[in-house]
């Protein structure tokens, strides 16, 4: 276990609120998280790295970690839930983990490093358990759920985490292949279903690369009816992405295009309790809502970021009880990117720059944020902290947080 180093404490002025590190990365036991962070119910934080932890002929930096954040009165201190160390159990997790319904932590791997004559890098969907022994240092049990061992089948989960329906069914999206698209990059959505000690692996849309899409970037989202909706990066009448909407029958899914972008889509959609969503646009930087009206769905720009090149979050947006959306860009503020609110009004959405990284307290927030029910708002930064490591001066990354006072 490593200790929580605040290394930077910041007010902000007029907001009620105030910044700082909880962990600065130093390689060892985690560099460059991606994921999104998921809380437990006391308050402990989960995540991912992408390099990191356990070094091998497979992992020059590192092949990742699983972390958990341990939250105790005003102090964090730091454990390794898994250092991955490839040769088939996964390696370079660009997504988070999440609970799934027997209290286990649920996640993918991007590559899989298999050894032997039969090598495939097209990723594992994974399961940590832990472990009762009365103590916080407590080992969890890793174990492969599925490997995704062919470009038929699909290749490469994306940084999307997964999700489970109410039957405790899991789902997720990979970028590329599938049994439609064999030799390029189309990509699917699957489903994994509990079956005694194993998992049942079915394909239930696998995209052309037409009009329907190509290249999944995020995962899939549930409304209240059991459809699921998620987005490509390409594809579509301009061949810059769709969001799409999958809906289940005694048959099979049905997949149907709702919107064709313009620009690119950037970090996957978020649904809220009246099944409207909403996401960003990467390269002009802008935040959209999807309403269905009048059986049709019609997109509206909620606030644009004013310019080609501001590149928006990889991960979702996420909503408070109040109906205000909070975000991070990559590269906006002064320059390491920022996080930021969007508060509606009778007179349109009001944008509110909360924090803006620097390099000691981050930079480059990839993935989006998380709320805590007090209104408290934790991420991390891909680079940033400790400069004096990971190819300095870019930083290992953080986790931080915005603590409302």
């Amino acid at each position: 276990m490593i200790a929580c180093f605040a290394c930077l404490t910041v007010a902000l002025p007029g907001l009620g609120q105030s910044f700082r590190v909880l962990h600065a990365f130093t390689g060892p036991e985690g560099r460059s998280p991606e994921g999104v962070l998921t809380l437990d119910q006391t308050g402990n934080l989960y995540g991912t790295t992408y390099y990191g932890g356990s070094v091998n002929g497979n992992c020059r930096n590192g092949c990742g970690t699983v972390f958990e954040l341990i939250h105790r009165g005003s102090n964090w201190s730091i454990d390794n839930v898994h250092k991955f160390s490839a040769r088939g159990e996964g390696a370079f997790p660009t997504a988070g983990v999440v609970f799934g319904p027997d209290g286990a932590l649920y996640g993918t791997t991007s590559l899989a490093v298999l050894t032997g004559p039969n090598n495939q890098d097209a990723g594992t969907v994974y399961k940590l358990v832990p472990s009762v022994c009365g103590t916080a240092l407590c080992p969890w049990r890793y174990t492969v759920i599925h490997r995704f061992f062919s470009f038929a089948e699909g290749d490469n989960p994306t940084n999307g985490n997964v999700v489970f329906d109410h039957g405790g069914n899991l789902y997720g999206t990979l970028q590329y292949g599938g049994p439609a698209c064999i030799g390029d990059p189309c990509g699917l959505v699957y489903e994994l279903t509990p079956d005694g000690d194993s998992w049942l692996e079915k394909t239930i849309y696998s995209f052309t690369g037409g009009s329907d899409g190509n290249w999944p970037i995020a995962g899939v989202v549930f409304d209240s009816l059991g459809n699921l909706y998620g987005e490509t990066e390409y594809g579509g009448m301009g061949d810059q992405g769709n969001a799409y909407e999958l809906i289940p029958s005694p048959s099979g899914w049905t997949e149907s295009t709702i919107y064709s972008f313009g620009p690119y889509p950037g970090g996957g959609l978020m649904i809220d309790r009246a099944d409207n969503l909403y996401g960003t646009v990467c390269c002009d930087g802008a935040v959209f809502e999807l309403n269905f009206l009048n059986g049709d769905w019609m997109l509206n720009v909620l606030y644009s970021f004013g310019g080609p090149g501001y590149l928006t979050q990889a991960g979702p947006l996420v909503m408070d009880g109040d109906g205000n959306l909070y975000g991070t860009t990559t590269n906006g503020g002064t320059g390491g990117g920022n996080v930021y609110k969007l508060s509606p009004t009778a007179m349109g959405w009001i944008y509110t720059d909360i924090h803006d990284f620097h390099g000691p307290d981050g930079a480059t927030p990839f993935s989006g944020v998380t709320l805590d029910a007090s209104g408290n708002i934790f991420g991390t930064t891909a680079f940033g902290g400790d400069v004096t490591g990971c190819n300095p001066p870019a930083g290992c990354g953080v986790v931080w947080e915005i603590a409302k006072d």
